[in-house]
């Protein structure tokens, strides 16, 4: 029966490969490169990337935010997961080949337009920063699990020293500095207690799109 499906899961990446009679196509997440922010699965159109299961875990780090392979039966290898992951961790092969991103169906016919992002060097990773965005924390409700400090990739959330206070987070052992943050959002899947939020304010991009494609992507990023 086709399409016959393979799924790999190891320590370095997550790859699911489902095969045809004369075509092979391949999705495969570098858990080197990810960083548990969960744009892929906010983004991908027909919800086929499922959500990591940190279902009774308090302490969260980065591997357990690293989504799994998409659902064959839902995937259409668009590739917009690809196209919005701001580490490069995804990658879309075809007959064994890895597809450009500019090769890219979405983005060669233009469904998208070019993300506008400057790069941002942190925990020896290259983020792709092409949104403006602002973390917001209630700290009534924070267990200083420190979750959100293991995570974090650029140390905007961090441990306080010994006897010292931080004027955001009284009696806490976290605090956070807006400074350093890149707005990537990795701390609100990290929270336990769902007591960090993002607010997306503009995403940058240029260049020709289909709007009834781009639009609803957009609605996605921002919720």
């Amino acid at each position: 029966m086709y399409p016959r499906v393979n799924k790999v899961n190891n320590y370095e990446f997550n790859e699911i490969n489902f095969s045809f009679y004369t075509e092979d196509y391949s999705i495969k997440i570098d858990k080197e490169k990810c960083i548990g922010c969960g744009l892929c699965i906010k983004a991908c159109p027909n919800n086929a990337i499922p959500h990591p299961r940190l279902e009774g875990k308090i302490r969260i780090k980065t591997e357990d935010l690293i989504p799994d392979t998409p659902d064959i039966l839902k995937c259409s290898f668009c590739g917009t997961c690809a196209y919005i992951c701001p580490l490069s961790a995804i990658s879309l092969k075809y007959n064994g080949e890895k597809i450009p991103t500019k090769e890219m169906g979405i983005i060669r016919k233009r469904f998208v337009p070019d993300l506008e992002y400057h790069l941002v060097n942190s925990n020896q990773k290259e983020i792709k920063v092409f949104f403006d965005g602002k973390i917001y924390v209630d700290w009534d409700k924070c267990i200083s699990c420190m979750s959100c400090t293991e995570v974090c990739p650029s140390g905007a959330f961090f441990k306080l020293k010994k006897n010292l206070e931080s004027v955001h987070s009284k009696n806490k052992k976290v605090s956070f500095n807006q400074d350093k943050c890149i707005s990537c959002g990795t701390c609100v899947n990290a929270c336990s207690k769902k007591v960090i939020s993002l607010k997306i304010s503009d995403i940058h991009y240029s260049g020709d799109y289909k709007a009834f494609f781009w639009d609803s992507l957009l609605d996605r990023i921002k919720k």
